[in-house]
Order: C-alpha cells, then structure tokens, then sequence
C-alpha cells in the first residue's frame, strides 16, 4: 500500500492500481522529451499530471511526489520550484514511512544543496540525501551525499 488518508472515502486499492498506471504511463511517455514540441510535450504529459493530482488531493505520497517532479522539471506543467518544492514536503511529511521511493527525498536534498527556492542548507540536504539512500539504495543520492559531504569539510577548514 502506498499510504494515503483513509477517510476520502475512495478505496485504497485502486488508488493504488491507478498510480501504477499513471507512473507507468509516466515512464513511457519520457521518452518523448527530446523532442523540442513544447505542445506535444504538453499534449503528452496533462492526462498523467491530472492523473496524479487527483491521486495527490486523497494524499497518495508517491503521486505527490510526480506532481512535484513534473513541476520541477516542466513535465507538461510550466516549469516552477517553488510549486515542486511544495509537493515534494508534503510527499515527504505525508508519506513518511509509507513513501516507497526516494524521489521526494532526493529533489528536496536537491533544492536544499542549491538553495533553490529554500535557503541553501547543507545539513539539511545530507539529511535528507540519506534519508533517499535508506528508502531505496538511490545511487544519485549517493553521489550527491558524497559531494554535500566533501563540501561540509571544506567549510570546516
């Protein structure tokens, strides 16, 4: 189960079948980001994000987490931190153990090791880079732990 509020009134378990549809679709549709066609882009990606916002407002963690993604990164969205930033805490504050990937964790240690759209916090960002490598041995967070990490030192010399 991915975790979401049990009070919505929609049952857990197609939630959950459709977040697996909407990320699959997800990853398929990735590919086309090469193409330089914002519309086509956009055409692409706006059923996933509704998909995913609607899974989102009955506090499903790992569709948060998307939403926050394709915001990050312009997925069929105008591209805002700020609004990824938004999605991502509360993927992570929500979610909390049932949160199965480390996506949230690792986009927010992100924003926190550039000062992107929060005030730049190393402590912060090896946090929560750990916190990924705990959820699902993140390679990524791996290399960006061991450059906050290389960082820190150097502050301390």
């Amino acid at each position: 189960m991915f975790g979401y509020s049990d009070e919505c009134g929609f049952p857990q378990e197609r939630v959950d079948e459709l977040f697996v549809q909407y990320k699959k679709e997800f990853d398929e549709k990735k590919s086309l980001l090469n193409n330089n066609d914002l519309r086509l882009i956009s055409d692409v990606f706006m059923p996933i994000y509704s998909g995913f916002s609607v899974l989102g407002f009955y506090e499903h963690a790992e569709s948060l987490s998307y939403e926050g993604l394709m915001w990050r990164y312009g997925y069929g969205v105008q591209q805002n931190n700020l609004v990824a930033l938004e999605f991502f805490q509360k993927a992570v504050r929500i979610g909390g153990r049932t949160l199965l990937s480390s996506m949230a964790y690792y986009e927010l240690g992100l924003m926190y090791q550039l000062g992107e759209e929060v005030k730049k916090d190393l402590l912060k960002a090896r946090t929560l880079f750990m916190k990924a490598i705990e959820k699902d041995g993140n390679e990524q967070a791996r290399i960006q732990l061991d450059e906050v990490n290389d960082l820190l030192r150097k502050e301390l010399l």
